[in-house]
């Protein structure tokens, strides 16, 4: 996989067969906390969708923003099929923080909606994301009358510090590409199959794994 995050893969029992080229969120956590507690904030409540990458990427962010003195006020999973989250928002509305993460893939625009209408926007409290949320096109989204009520939330992601010539290029040879999250991961995911089976000589998968 090229964009598989969530820690939990790291120890699956998946017998040798898998295998992946984005980094775990046991990475991202720290850096996204670090990146919180550089803004001075202490007191954060993190939401994130309920499955392996939320539970995963929530705990590893909460452990180390306690780690570094902060205090987490809420810490909180929400089913991300939920028709409304109203219920959420009032959760974090309650414990009052100075920040809040959302951890979210699509279903996060909504929780993004009921926190700024409820006064929690990026105008008010530090607002975070993760890369289920990177988008360039996450303002208009969230409030398409006025995409600039979301300025100043940040976010962290994997990426590659070096890969400007690899973006160009990629942009030049898919020009209608929209997202390149992952992309440098999911070339070399691609690159690194196809390198296996060529010096195992065969595409029989319980060879190329070894």
């Amino acid at each position: 996989s090229g964009s598989n995050t969530a820690p939990t893969f790291t120890d699956y029992g998946d017998r040798g067969y898998y295998f992946r080229t984005a980094p775990s969120d046991a990475l991202q956590g720290p850096v996204l906390a670090e990146t919180i507690i550089a803004d001075g904030h202490s007191r954060i409540a993190v939401v994130a969708r309920a499955d392996d990458y939320g539970v995963g990427l929530a705990g590893a962010t909460a452990r180390s923003l306690q780690e570094a003195g902060a205090t987490v006020a809420l810490n909180e999973t929400y089913d991300p099929n939920a028709q409304n989250f109203d219920a959420l928002v009032q959760q974090v509305r309650g414990a009052q923080p100075d920040a809040v993460v959302v951890i979210a893939f699509e279903e996060g625009t909504r929780v993004l909606q009921g926190l700024i209408e409820a006064g929690l926007g990026p105008s008010s409290v530090g607002v975070y994301g993760a890369d289920g949320l990177r988008s360039e096109n996450l303002p208009e989204l969230v409030a398409p009358a006025n995409p600039a009520v979301l300025a100043g939330m940040k976010g962290t992601a994997p990426a590659s510090a070096t890969n400007e010539q690899f973006l160009t290029g990629l942009r030049q040879f898919a020009p209608d590409l929209t997202e390149v999250q992952f992309a440098p991961q999911v070339f070399d995911c691609v690159n690194i199959i196809a390198l296996a089976a060529e010096s195992a000589g065969t595409d029989d998968p319980t060879v190329v794994k070894d």
